[in-house]
């Protein structure tokens, strides 16, 4: 019976672990509530291709609600930010960069952000 009760802890806490592996860390900053942001930019949705007429309704309404809302100067929809990339190449490794270091890390890169 010894040798179960020892099987049963080891994979307890190994499967405890596994589970906290994934646990992001996330802090906001003190003055957090005194920013306001004047410009925001909507990156295109990534969706299959079956789907890509919704993704770009999607797109839309969700430029429009947070243009809707007053709360930035300026909304920069997805189709102005792919035609910009194509125009400007610092802009697109800047995107490219942010969307790749989001996707890993799973926080925004501040750098990237100002760039953009």
């Amino acid at each position: 019976m010894k040798p179960a009760y020892k099987i049963i802890i080891t994979l307890t806490a190994l499967m405890v672990l596994a589970g906290c592996a994934d646990l992001d860390f996330n802090q906001a900053a003190p003055n957090a509530a005194q920013f306001h942001p004047k410009v925001v930019v909507i990156l295109s949705i990534t969706m299959p291709s079956h789907v890509k007429p919704q993704a770009e309704m999607i797109s839309t309404a969700l430029t429009n609600a947070i243009a809707d809302t007053k709360k930035f100067d300026k909304v920069i929809d997805p189709s102005t930010v792919l035609a910009q990339m194509g125009e400007n190449k610092q802009l697109q490794d800047d995107i490219t960069a942010y969307l790749s270091k989001m996707q890993t890390s799973g926080v925004s890169d501040k750098e990237l952000s100002a760039r953009i």
